[in-house]
């Protein structure tokens, strides 16, 4: 994963106060001091200073150990503060960083590295912060970022790589924040995103592009908000979507395209939810769905056609849910069912019909907030031939000879 943003940041453990150990090397009034992990013999942290007024005081060259006894930093002190050049070390042995200090502010060279030896990161603080460029490498020696700071804040052109070496993201920083040109590509070279930026935030028009190169998207952007026409592109280059947002919200018109140039879906869009009478169309061109949209719930009559015209079900919505009489049909145009549909759950008697051109009834089915409940009515030549009792997971089948018409 790339870390477009960051780079590590590693601190010094700083120790002082009470010393735990003293060894006995006095020249000009400068001592070395040791100290011990508890309970062992094992050297944790040694260095020169001297004592004032009761105070230990760092003064001269400082090193602090891992349990294993190897360095885990080394650097000196002037007057208990942090100065010149430290070197912090990974519980290996292997050097971690390269740091400056001045006054115990980071002042100077940093160099970072991984654990292998690697170079990871490379820059220079003035006064405690970044300043000038800072260059970021993956591990096997690609970089992997180039940035510039300006008092602690990235300012200026910033380049981010792929692994593989080529260009990710091109962006324009001004203290601190994307401002200006704004380009992201794909591995193979080809742009991706293509756009500005505004205190961080998307401004003017965005182009958004297939790897090939053709137009997927483009949309204007202000204040970080799409405002007015947005278009999208097949990879053919056919339009595929045509649709309008205010302040960043989906309103208005709203039409998607088949690759053929087809109408496949359109509608009104008001606060990003749909509105109105919306339609949709199979490639052929033919009515596929028509029904309305209230607050983006399906309401009222909808009415679903086969691919030849006929239709194949219709009925009402009521806030989503299908309500009332619904009618299922065959594509010869023969009735296949009906019923009842509460709160979105078959209710009561359902009636099946017979495919042939009578389309007479075959079958009654009872159900009971959506599932078969009680009884079922097989039906031939207008007499009862099979009666089916459901209850739950009970099926009981009943003989029977009676006309019922």
């Amino acid at each position: 994963m790339l870390k477009n943003d960051s780079f590590t940041r590693f601190f010094l453990t700083i120790l002082s106060g009470i010393v735990m150990g003293l060894t006995s090397q006095v020249a000009a009034q400068t001592m070395i001091f040791s100290r011990y992990y508890e309970n062992s013999e094992i050297l944790m942290e040694e260095f020169e200073g001297f004592v004032h007024n009761g105070d230990t005081i760092k003064h001269g060259a400082y090193r602090f150990y891992f349990p294993n006894a190897n360095k885990r930093q080394q650097g000196q002190f002037i007057n208990n503060q942090i100065s010149g050049l430290w070197h912090i070390f990974y519980e290996n042995g292997s050097l971690h960083q390269k740091i400056h200090f001045s006054n115990n502010v980071r002042h100077g060279e940093y160099i970072a590295f991984y654990p292998s030896g690697a170079k990871m990161q490379q820059g220079v603080y003035l006064n405690g912060v970044l300043h000038g460029e800072f260059i970021s490498w993956y591990e096997d020696g690609v970089v992997e970022s180039i940035m510039q700071y300006y008092s602690g804040l990235q300012h200026g052109e910033k380049k981010v790589f792929y692994p593989e070496g080529n260009l990710f993201q091109e962006i324009q920083m001004n203290l601190g924040q994307e401002t200006g040109r704004w380009r992201q590509y794909y591995k193979s070279g080809g742009i991706n995103y293509m756009g500005w930026r505004d205190s961080g935030e998307f401004s003017d028009t965005l182009k958004v592009f297939y790897e090939d190169g053709n137009l997927q998207r483009k949309g204007f952007y202000e204040d970080g908000n799409l405002q007015g026409a947005y278009f999208a592109y097949h990879s053919s280059g056919k339009i595929m979507i045509e649709s309008h947002y205010t302040d960043g919200v989906l309103s208005g018109s709203y039409t998607e395209y088949y690759e053929n140039g087809k109408i496949r879906t359109k509608g009104q869009y008001k606060n990003n939810q749909k509105t109105g009478e919306w339609i949709s169309r199979y490639p052929n061109g033919m009515l596929y769905t028509r029904g309305k949209f209230e607050s983006d719930l399906l309401e009222g009559n909808w009415t679903v056609y086969f691919p030849n015209g006929k239709i194949k079900q219709s009925g009402n919505f009521n806030r989503g849910n299908p309500s009332g009489i619904w009618y299922f049909f065959r594509e010869n145009g023969t009735v296949k069912k009906n019923g009842r549909f509460i709160s979105g759950l078959e209710e009561g008697i359902w009636t099946h019909f017979s495919e042939s051109a009578d389309n007479l009834p075959v079958s009654y089915t009872f159900y009971k907030n959506g599932t078969p409940h009680g009884p079922e009515w097989q039906v031939a030549n207008g007499r009862y031939e099979k009666n089916v009792m459901i209850y739950g997971s009970q099926l009981i089948i009943r003989s029977k000879d009676e006309n019922i018409w």
